[in-house]
């Protein structure tokens, strides 16, 4: 998926990866973790799709295992707004009433 870096950013590391900012300010990263590049302020690049919520129950994360991190991105993701100060246990009880609104709407 091709996503606009934020300004001045010339690249992002994530789980032991670098992903390089191109010169004209785009980078290219696996649909699985656009998730968590939006969630650092890169945007859609035009004309790129949003990314896909898994189905209802498919591909939900295991939501105990998710860092601060992933779970801000998940919640995102799912149009969920959070907002520090917030605990890892409220975000994980926010995710998962949102795996349980989605799961209800299938």
């Amino acid at each position: 998926m091709l996503l606009r870096a934020p300004a001045h950013c010339t690249g992002l590391s994530h789980e032991g990866r670098d992903y390089p900012v191109a010169a004209n300010g785009l980078i290219e990263v696996e649909d699985h973790l656009a998730p968590f590049f939006l969630a650092h302020g890169f945007l859609l690049s035009p004309g790129a799709e949003r990314p896909r919520s898994p189905p209802p129950g498919g591909n939900m994360p295991d939501i105990d295992a998710l860092n601060r991190r992933e779970l801000f991105a998940l919640l995102r993701e799912k149009g969920v707004r959070v907002r520090p100060p917030i605990t890892n246990d409220a975000l994980r009880e926010a995710a998962r009433r949102a795996a349980n609104e989605e799961a209800r709407e299938a």
